[in-house]
Formats: structure tokens, C-alpha cells, sequence
């Protein structure tokens, strides 16, 4: 974003991954999706608009898309073998070091997602939001995802 009156700073980057039952065969290929059902957000979630944007380039028509609004409930419908998901590593991570489910990096070259801290120059709870952009930064991702693995 470049205008003089707003001001864009990089909190963090994520790698997004495809994430199924832990006996599944590698994904290698975005082709490798093919027949199988995915688990996603609702329409407007920009790791969705990604996926979708890689099947488009591909020419890949998948029309077997579930859509969720819960992370925790995607990750269980995983879990239980009925598809496959797209998400953050460090979200499911912790899934796969229990061996409840197999992250498989995303075959693409833009699999990472960035998120930026946007605010106006001129806004007055400037100081606030800098406390906020500062301790998230310094906290870093251990602090987004806390969450217990039972």
C-alpha cells in the first residue's frame, strides 16, 4: 500500500500447508487434490482466495468444498480422514508432532502469507497502536496460537 497518509508495517509471515489424516499420501502437486474433498473458510478467506487462485492457474475445476467457519472444526474433519485442509503451519504443527495429523508444504512458490499492521499517520491512538504492533511482533506467533492438543 503506498499513500502518504497510511502507514503498512509487517507484523509477521506465515507458510500456509495442506493438512490431512496422517497416513495420507504426499501432496506434491496441486493436481494431487483432485477428488478429494476440501475443508475450507467460508468464501472471502484470503488463504481460500490463494487456494482457489492456484487451482484457476492450474486449470483445476474442484467443486468438492467444504466450507467451515472453525479452525478447530476443519482440523477435526481432517482428523477423522474426511478431507483436506489449507492453514497456517503453526497451527497444525502441534497436531503433527502428536501424530493426529501430516502437515505437506504447498507445491507453489507463494505459499506464504504476510500480515501488516495498517493504521492512518495521523490517527491519535498512534501510541496505543504501536504498543499493540510492537508486542505482537515481540511475542511473535507462539502468543496467536496458544492452544492445548488433547
Amino acid at each position: 500500500m503506498d499513500h502518504p497518509e497510511i502507514v503498512q508495517e509487517t507484523v509477521f509471515h506465515e507458510q500456509l500447508v495442506f493438512v490431512t489424516q496422517p497416513l495420507h499420501p504426499p501432496i506434491k502437486e496441486l493436481k494431487d487434490l483432485y477428488n478429494s474433498k476440501l475443508y475450507l473458510y467460508r468464501p472471502g478467506c484470503y488463504y481460500r482466495l490463494k487456494l482457489e487462485s492456484w487451482l484457476q492457474e492450474e486449470g483445476i475445476i474442484h467443486t468438492k468444498i467444504n466450507e467451515l467457519g472453525n479452525l478447530d472444526i476443519i482440523l477435526n474433519c481432517v482428523r477423522a480422514g474426511l478431507g483436506i485442509a489449507l492453514m497456517v503451519k503453526t497451527f497444525a504443527e502441534p497436531y503433527e508432532a502428536k501424530g493426529l495429523v501430516r502437515c505437506h508444504p504447498i507445491p507453489k512458490k507463494d505459499a506464504t502469507v504476510t500480515t501488516s499492521f495498517i493504521y492512518r499517520r495521523d490517527n491519535i491512538m498512534q501510541p496505543m497502536l504501536k504498543l499493540l504492533e510492537d508486542t505482537i511482533k515481540q511475542e511473535g506467533m507462539e502468543s496467536q496460537h496458544k492452544f492445548v492438543v488433547i
